[in-house]
């Protein structure tokens, strides 16, 4: 099993959470805590998660651009 957490800041981490909630996966958990983002990523191989978390953060990157532009 492998595990992954991720940290980041973002001008406002709950819109931020809700943006990329549709594409979170069953092993995958995002709270706010202290106003950043945390996501934990868990996957049977480091492969696996190391895609996953790839694709959440292009998916963090889209978000920040898109409520940057608004």
């Amino acid at each position: 099993m492998t595990r992954i957490e991720l940290e980041t800041e973002h001008e406002d981490s709950e819109k931020v959470a809700g943006a990329v909630a549709p594409d979170n996966t069953d092993e995958m958990e995002t709270t706010v805590k202290d106003g950043r983002l945390v996501t934990r990523i868990e996957r049977e191989d480091v492969n696996s998660a190391g895609a996953t978390a790839d694709d959440y953060l292009r998916n963090l990157v889209v978000a920040d651009e898109l409520f940057d532009a608004l």
